[in-house]
């Protein structure tokens, strides 16, 4: 697990549900807060957030210190961003546009205003969907408690200092899960507000065959609900020499070929016969390129199974994984792990001119008229590929 994943992980972390111990204070708790999410019109929130990663049961490692605001009001308006070391982020909607700005890609998604989703479903899923992005919750997750946590069946209690207050908080802790990944969680949770104002979380991984640990220390700076907000926090200019692209996915993958239509290519199949694209007309394909000897193509191979398991026997969906390796390699590769979806071989001249895909895997969702409507780089989770399929009406 890289670096990069630990973080990703982190972030998600605060809103994974597992099964809940009895612990009545908890349960009033998520009581509170489901009162609290449905009723909120507006939120202006600000926070630190301190990452730091090191080997598993050493002291040191390396940390980040995050800034984090937010502000919403429904059903127009969002800024939220996230600053400090390389992994800064920017979303929001204003009068003008909406926006979508990661520092690591040095890109910026600007397009027209998005009505904003009220969205709090624990599933993270990866796609960059304005539904996803654009919503409502999204600069208040650290604030809310999430839902159905192991925690223990005592609750602490410690007093919070915040924006100048001594808050009287509850704390709800969980054992750590080794086996899961994940560390001990800590969040201390304001009764009064129904706000976690403090979390600390961890999650275990490993580089290069070294246990790794990164915990996040999630600290309330000052938090207002309910209240008006000021219409100034909603503008935004992208940064100068950034690249402005004009479709989501195209800050993370500025080559994508969503809204296309897919290339007229042939391939073979692993006999050598010629298979054509265009035959499959009228159906959704989904193709994915990739290698046997790409580590996260692996991991992404048995969603790709799952999902033609249970969407071809219908015989209107089609999952295509096309290698440009020789047959005498995919076969084998195949049969021992047992897929039985349809794989074929490509030429490493057409992966790259014609689909851009100068890395692998790489995932396009083709609809039936022969549109790319999805086009995805890197591994992929199984529900960020039901997702992928359903722009093309697949489990509608």
């Amino acid at each position: 697990m890289t670096r990069k994943t630990l973080t990703l992980s982190l972030l998600l972390l605060i809103c994974i549900a597992t099964v809940a111990a009895a612990n009545p204070d908890y349960e009033a708790a998520m009581e509170r807060t489901a009162v609290l999410t449905a009723d909120l019109q507006s939120y202006e929130l600000h926070g630190t957030m301190l990452l730091k990663t090191e080997a598993r049961g050493q002291d040191g490692g390396t940390g980040i210190s995050i800034e984090v605001f937010a502000a919403a009001r429904y059903p127009d308006r969002l800024a939220s961003r996230q600053e400090g070391g390389i992994y800064n982020v920017n979303l929001g909607v204003g009068a003008e546009h909406s926006w979508f700005y990661l520092s690591r890609q040095n890109a910026c998604f600007v397009g027209d205003p998005y009505p904003l989703s009220r969205d709090l479903d624990t599933e993270p899923g990866m796609a960059l969907v304005p539904e996803k992005v654009f919503n409502f919750y999204s600069g208040l997750g650290q604030a809310i408690l999430p839902d159905f946590l192991p925690v223990a069946a005592e609750t602490g209690h410690e007093i919070f200092h915040l924006d100048g207050r001594d808050v009287p908080c509850q704390v709800f802790r969980t054992a750590e899960d080794v086996e899961a990944g994940l560390g001990p969680r800590e969040y201390w949770y304001d009764p009064q507000s129904g706000l976690v104002l403090k979390a600390a979380l961890c999650v275990y991984g490993d580089r290069g065959g070294m246990p790794m640990q990164q915990t996040m220390v999630y600290e309330t700076v000052s938090i207002s609900v309910n209240a008006p907000v000021d219409e100034k926090l909603f503008a935004y200019t992208p940064p100068e020499g950034v690249t402005v692209v004009n479709r989501l996915e195209k800050v993370v993958n500025p080559e994508s070929l969503t809204g296309d239509p897919a290339p007229d290519v042939t391939f073979t199949d692993l006999d050598g016969n010629p298979v054509r694209l265009a035959d499959f007309r009228g159906k959704v394909v989904f193709l994915d390129i990739w290698a046997t000897w790409c580590g996260p193509c692996k991991m992404e191979m048995p969603h790709i199974e799952a999902l033609h398991k249970e969407l071809s026997p219908g015989g209107d969906v089609v999952f295509l994984a096309a290698s440009s390796e020789p047959a005498e390699t995919i076969k084998p590769f195949i049969k021992k792990a047992g897929y039985t979806f349809q794989v074929v071989r490509i030429s490493q001249n057409d992966a790259v001119s014609l689909f851009n895909a100068s890395n692998i895997p790489a995932g396009f969702v083709i609809d039936r008229n022969g549109m790319i409507r999805a086009h995805m780089v890197g591994v992929q989770s199984e529900q960020s590929l039901r997702e992928a399929l359903g722009r093309s009406g697949v489990g509608d």
